[in-house]
């Protein structure tokens, strides 16, 4: 099965990086999928079990998507990981660095 290309995904070269992993950020995408039915008597597919047991491999459906569209990246602020935030924001406190309280 072909992928659909994801629209608006800026280049890889371009694309933010987890400043602790390095890890490039996961792309958050917007998918519009359809239905589509499925010739009866079709041996490649097998849609599960049926209410008595048997496997059903005639007719049924699959949905398919269509595009997809780029919404952001996936991650907690610039990190992939709840773990890089944590172990940046550990090695950060060894290093010395703290948080000034503004009253």
């Amino acid at each position: 099965m072909k992928t659909v290309p994801i629209k608006g995904l800026p280049p890889i070269e371009k694309r933010p990086r987890c400043p602790n992993c390095g890890k490039i950020l996961a792309p958050w995408t917007h998918e519009e999928r359809e239905r589509r039915e499925l010739p009866s008597g079709n041996p490649m597919k097998s849609f599960g079990k049926g209410s008595s047991g048997e496997l059903i491999t005639s007719g049924g459906y699959e949905y398919v998507t269509v595009s997809k569209e780029f919404k952001g990246y996936r991650g907690y602020g610039a990190f992939d990981t709840l773990r890089c935030a944590a172990e940046f924001a550990n090695a950060a406190y060894k290093a010395g660095y703290r948080l000034t309280r503004k009253s």
